[in-house]
This record gives C-alpha cells, sequence and structure tokens, in this order.
C-alpha cells in the first residue's frame, strides 16, 4: 500500500509541474503570435501599397534615379579627363629634351638672325645720314639709339630692326659705305622646335578650354561650377601666356636685329677742325669783301636818290636856258649866211 501511495504522489507532483509550465509558457506564446499576426498584416499592407503605385510614377522616380547617376558620372568623366588633359599639356612642356620630328619643322625652319657691326669712319655726320635713309628703303626702324663725343671718337650706336629677307643685303649697303674699318659677326638661333612646342601644347590647351565650357554649361552643383570656372582661368591663363611667347618668336623672326656702332676717329676730327678753321678764315674773308661790295652800293644807290630831286630842279632851271642859248646862236649864224 505504501509503494503505491508512493506512486500516486509522485504522478500528481508531475501533472502539477506541467500544469505550472504550460501557465508559464501561455503569455509567452500569446506575445508571439501576435508578433507573428502584425508581420504579416505589414506586409500586406506594404506590398499593397507598392502595387498601387502607378507605373508612371515607378518610371519617373526611375528615370530620376537614371539623371542623377548620369550627372555624377559625367562630373566624374570631366574632372578625370581635366586632369589627364592637364597632365599631358604639362608633359609637352618637357618635349624640348627629345628629338622633335614634326614634318612641318623641316621645311619651315624659324631662325633668328642677329648681327654685331662695328664701323669706323671718315665723317660720321655724313655716315649718320646715309645710314637712316639705308634703314628706311630696307623698311627697317631704329629700337634704341644713343650719340657719344669725347676727345677720342664721335659715334653712335644703334639697335636697327630689318625684315628677315633684307638682313644679308642691308649689311652689305652698309659694308659699301664711306668706311676705313669694317668688322661684323653674325648669330643664328633656330627656334623651331620651341615654336612646335609651344603649338602642341595650344591645342591641348584649347581642347581643354571647350571641353570646360561643355562641362560648365551641363553642371548643376554650385560647387562643380566654381571647381570648373577656376579650371577654366587658369587654362586661359595658360593659354594667354602661349600666344603671347609665339607672337614674340614671330617677331623675332620676321624681323632680324643689328647692333651698330659707328664712330669717327680722333685723328679725323683734329684734321676735319683744321681744315674747317683754314675754311673758316675764308669765308669770313669772302664775306667782308661781300658785305663791302653790298654796302658800296648801298651807298651809291642812296647818293643816287639824294641827288636826284636837285637834278631834277636843275634840269627844270637850265633846260629853258640852254634852249634859248641854242637858239640865239643858230638865227646868228643864219644871218651871218645871208651877208
Amino acid at each position: 500500500m505504501k509503494g503505491g501511495d508512493v506512486v500516486c504522489r509522485s504522478e500528481e507532483r508531475k501533472k502539477r509541474n506541467q500544469r505550472k509550465l504550460g501557465n508559464r509558457l501561455a503569455p509567452h506564446l500569446c506575445v508571439i503570435l501576435l508578433i507573428l499576426v502584425s508581420m504579416l498584416v505589414g506586409c500586406g499592407s506594404s506590398t499593397s501599397l507598392t502595387s498601387s503605385v502607378s507605373p508612371e510614377a515607378k518610371t519617373e522616380s526611375l528615370g530620376t534615379q537614371v539623371d542623377r547617376d548620369n550627372q555624377q558620372n559625367v562630373q566624374e568623366m570631366a574632372k578625370n579627363e581635366i586632369q589627364t588633359e592637364t597632365s599631358n599639356s604639362d608633359t609637352n612642356r618637357t618635349a624640348d629634351q627629345e628629338p622633335v620630328t614634326h614634318p612641318a619643322a623641316a621645311q619651315d625652319r624659324k631662325l633668328v638672325y642677329k648681327a654685331e657691326i662695328t664701323m669706323e669712319v671718315k665723317e660720321y655726320d655724313a655716315v649718320k645720314l646715309s645710314i637712316n635713309d639705308l634703314i628706311h628703303r630696307t623698311g627697317g626702324y631704329i629700337t634704341d639709339y644713343s650719340d657719344t663725343q669725347n676727345d677720342h671718337e664721335h659715334g653712335g650706336v644703334y639697335t636697327v630692326r630689318v625684315p628677315a629677307e633684307k638682313f644679308q643685303a642691308t649689311i652689305t649697303m652698309l659694308e659699301q659705305l664711306d668706311v676705313e674699318r669694317f668688322e661684323r659677326s653674325y648669330t643664328t638661333q633656330d627656334v623651331t622646335e620651341e615654336y612646335v612646342d609651344l603649338e602642341s601644347r595650344l591645342k591641348a590647351k584649347r581642347l581643354v578650354e571647350a571641353r570646360l565650357l561643355g562641362y560648365m554649361e551641363k553642371a548643376t552643383k554650385a560647387e562643380d561650377l566654381l571647381s570648373f570656372s577656376d579650371t577654366l582661368a587658369t587654362t586661359q591663363e595658360e593659354i594667354e601666356r602661349i600666344v603671347g611667347r609665339q607672337k614674340y618668336l614671330n617677331n623675332l623672326v620676321s624681323m632680324s636685329t643689328i647692333q651698330l656702332r659707328v664712330y669717327e676717329s680722333v685723328e679725323n676730327i683734329a684734321a676735319k677742325k683744321l681744315e674747317e678753321a683754314f675754311g673758316e678764315r675764308i669765308g669770313r674773308t669772302l664775306n667782308s669783301s661781300l658785305e663791302a661790295l653790298v654796302g658800296l652800293g648801298k651807298g651809291i644807290l642812296l647818293t643816287a636818290v639824294a641827288l636826284l630831286p636837285f637834278v631834277i630842279v636843275f634840269s627844270i632851271l637850265v633846260f629853258p636856258i640852254v634852249y634859248i642859248v641854242r637858239r640865239r646862236r643858230r638865227s646868228r649864224g643864219a644871218s651871218k649866211q645871208k651877208e
């Protein structure tokens, strides 16, 4: 009996424990079920909302997203291309270190001619006029001139620009002037390589400028617009520098430079002074004689003018008397002949 009571008690205890566990798990299961139901309801509403959106709205949203993506891609491509073009144009600056094989450079060389000439002449003043006339006839001009005169020499220094095609002819004509000593030296500078490099850099910068202008038209953000504007300003400044350098080289190539020094030695100056002194004496003597002769003529003319009134009055008074005397003589001579 005792063994049977123990078994019954143990079974009752198990049942009580199971009931207690069920009572404890029931609230948790209810909460879990509620969460699952709310999740299912939310998914259903979201699907219904998404299904209720019109296809046009979907298309617009997709188009907007695509446009944004395209703009971002364009801006990124623009920045990459600008960096690439800038780096390429900068690398072209090192072209002077490598041989340039350009077909136009081999045919049309860009050469700058310069000459230094020293001339000793007999008469600087006369040669100076001849030099000015020669420069004018060749189509050149004087950019700088200085005149010097001291106890040793009298002369001037010229900086002359003449057309390149008349460079040699001008030097030949200078040598044909009345000179006692003629010295000259030439220098030739080939700027073809630099000029070709400038042309390639200018093309690259022009391309960057055009692309920047296109990107600025498409830019939508203020930051990108400011960035493109700064890069464009820098590019345009570089273009102006390249164009200015090209103009300078073209001017050097088209107009050659001649540094000319002309002087008259002290011996010629002294001889000229002696000749001038003797000539001045002759001139002064001749001038004195001419002045005396002119003075004599003036005196005679003034005397004649002063005596003219007296001559007129004397003629008026004397002429009747002379006429009467001659008539009487004639009448007397006629009466004597009759007798």
